[in-house]
């Protein structure tokens, strides 16, 4: 057959006569258990953009039983009080089993983090309420699979005691010992006690002696 049009054109020489169209089942997964990772994450604006923002989350299997990919809106932002808690809930049992405590402050940075963290998820199939579009799977509930342990806040390390101020003593009358006080034991060596020296006996009076006789005065004496 000859298609003049398409003479210039650029082939793909696929062999399209070997192809079943008909093989292969790309219907959702059968419910069950499966090892997943977020392969991307975006923030994006809701339908209706008074809603606010919400999260955009494209989950794949990577337990080696199939590639399969799930998609996941998550409305953290919406005017509807039921739609918001259940987001909140799911992305919260989402950083759980990623290793967070689900208490941190929620932001766009954080949950970039999350991307490429193995969990294990509880993958269910949601029938269509369009006929137009066929069944798909959803996940419906998160756990930690990844070896990922809750991160915990460091304690804060106690403040330093002061001592008190020392309590000034008072001027009243001194304490008395306490009859069960043992009394002190005095462990110094006696002094030795001093030598008394008795006092000296009085020295007598200084008398001068008596002055001697010349010789004229004693001849006088013998005649005399």
């Amino acid at each position: 057959m000859n298609y003049p049009e398409y003479e210039d054109d650029f082939a793909f020489d696929n062999d399209m006569g070997s192809v079943d169209e008909n093989a292969g089942n790309y219907g959702p997964m059968p419910a069950g258990k499966y090892g997943m990772q977020a392969v991307e994450i975006e923030v994006k604006t809701c339908k209706e953009p008074s809603n606010g923002k919400m999260v955009a989350v494209t989950f794949q299997v990577v337990d080696g039983s199939n590639n399969r990919k799930i998609f996941e809106n998550y409305c953290l932002q919406h005017t509807n009080d039921t739609t918001k808690r259940i987001a909140e809930q799911a992305v919260k049992q989402w950083m759980k089993a990623c290793g967070y405590t689900g208490n941190e402050r929620l932001a766009a940075r954080l949950l970039k983090t999350l991307e490429g963290r193995e969990f294990t998820a509880h993958v269910i199939v949601e029938k269509s309420k369009d006929p137009q579009y066929g069944d798909r799977n959803r996940i419906r509930q998160f756990e930690a699979s990844g070896g990922y342990a809750p991160q915990q806040r460091p304690t804060p390390a106690p403040a330093p005691q002061q001592r008190p101020a020392p309590v000034p003593r008072s001027s009243g009358p001194p304490r008395l010992p306490s009859n069960n006080a043992r009394p002190r034991r005095n462990t110094r060596t006696p002094a030795r006690p001093r030598p008394v020296h008795s006092p000296s006996p009085p020295k007598p009076p200084f008398r001068p002696a008596p002055p001697a006789a010349s010789p004229g005065n004693a001849a006088h004496n013998l005649t005399g």
